[in-house]
């Protein structure tokens, strides 16, 4: 027994993905104690996912919802309805969410990644710090906005090494992440980029295969978005020069100097700074091979394009990025996420590549990463949502139905105000069937 453990212990300290997931969800998990204590669903979890599939089981797992197909979302309902009591669903998707947001950004320790980031030590600093992005307080804790966070994921995933083959949990996955996230169009190129770089550096059938189904999944999922209603609105001439405008803005504050600075991020600062840091950034991308900058690129593209998409895609978007930084509204907001997200990511990988200490290049990138998490700490607690007190209030109520079938129906409040759950118990439709009436 002592040996069991001892071996499992010693392959979980040499296992850089399991460290990184256990430290990540622990850190998470901590920052959103409040929330699980008085856990309740929200917005879309309660009155889409759970509520439909509690009316329609099986058949909600295919109903669209704002454009495209959430398919991951549904299936996490799907199954909570089958195994979880109707009183714990609050608490089940919120530490279902931190668990796969735990899970997702873990793979980026794994060994594919070392040429974005070469020593294992800062790839695993780099997924802790991504606990601590902002943008999480909206993010952690429900399901619906993990589609949001999948837009990171596939980032993720198609920079991991065109010499190494996805391994079954990316490509389960990145698959369920393309039929959830409706953006992932923009990450068609970075495809056709690595089933190119496959073909011409590893003649690799079954890795070209592998992109080959993933672009398919990817022109799949958006043509299905649009046969159910997705659109991309069309923009007055001067509203598309002030999308435009927006883009380059946040580009600059989120992507270039959040990384740096954090919350103390100001304008001007993105406007003076941030030209000098990009300058500053392209000399040293100059030491990945051009295979791998290729690769870079054609992911970046598809990162830094999303905000705009969005700004299309959903009308009134673009203020949500505008201005604002350090704010409440700026860290409840999941718009505030990818692009700082991404770039850590981008600054560690430069970062790395400066030769600061003889036979070391970590220092300077653990110090970056060090200087993040101490500008994160005075936002680290996630407090819990809005209008928890009605499910505690309603418990009794929906235990009640749940086990009896009466009443057949209960309806509660849920956070944000304004949004409800409507539980529909399986049981009374049964006696609903049988001509049987509640007392």
């Amino acid at each position: 027994m002592i040996k069991l453990i001892r071996s499992l212990l010693l392959r979980f300290l040499t296992n850089p993905v399991l460290i990184a997931f256990s430290l990540s969800l622990a850190i998470l998990v901590v920052r959103c104690l409040e929330r699980l204590q008085y856990a309740t669903l929200w917005a879309e979890d309660g009155t889409i996912y759970f509520n439909e599939v509690y009316a329609d089981p099986v058949g909600s797992i295919a109903h669209p919802f704002a454009g495209y197909y959430q398919i991951f979302p549904r299936l996490l309902a799907y199954f909570a309805y089958l195994y979880v009591p109707v009183a714990s669903l609050p608490f089940f998707a919120s530490i279902a969410a931190l668990i796969f947001y735990s899970m997702c950004i873990a793979l980026f320790a794994g060994k594919g990644y070392r040429w974005v980031i070469p020593s294992t030590g800062i790839r695993v600093f780099t997924v802790v710090t991504f606990s601590l992005l902002p943008g999480l307080n909206e993010i952690a804790g429900n399901i619906v906005n993990l589609t949001g966070f999948f837009m990171f994921f596939l980032a993720l995933v198609f920079l991991k090494d065109f010499k190494t083959a996805y391994n079954p949990a990316e490509y389960i996955l990145c698959i369920l992440a393309i039929f959830t996230q409706g953006g992932c169009i923009l990450f068609l190129p970075a495809l056709c980029m690595r089933s190119y770089l496959r073909y011409r550096y590893m003649q690799s059938a079954w890795g070209i295969w592998q992109e080959i189904v993933i672009a398919t999944a990817i022109i799949l999922a958006s043509a299905l978005a649009f046969s159910t209603g997705g659109s991309i609105h069309n923009p007055k001439t001067h509203d598309l020069l002030q999308y435009i405008l927006v883009e380059i803005r946040t580009i600059l504050a989120l992507f270039v100097m959040y990384p740096w600075t954090g919350d103390l991020t100001k304008e001007f600062m993105s406007i003076v700074a941030a030209p000098y840091l990009v300058r500053f950034a392209v000399g040293y991308l100059r030491w990945y091979s051009q295979e791998h900058r290729l690769l870079f690129y054609s992911v970046l593209a598809g990162v830094l394009a999303y905000p705009l998409l969005t700004f299309l895609v959903r009308v009134g978007s673009s203020g949500a990025y505008s201005g604002g930084i350090g704010t409440a509204e700026f860290h409840n907001s999941r718009y505030s996420y990818l692009l700082p997200a991404f770039g850590l990511v981008f600054w560690v990988s430069i970062l790395m590549r400066i030769p600061v200490i003889k036979n070391s290049r970590r220092f300077i990138p653990a110090l970056f990463l060090f200087a993040f998490c101490a500008l994160a700490v005075t936002r680290f607690s996630i407090p819990a949502h809005e209008n928890h007190s009605a499910w505690k209030a309603n418990l009794e109520e929906l235990n009640r139905s749940e086990s009896t079938g009466c009443p057949r129906q209960v309806t509660v409040p849920i956070s944000p105000p304004g949004w409800s759950f409507t539980y529909i118990s399986p049981k009374g439709i049964e006696l609903q069937r049988k001509g049987q009436i509640c007392p």
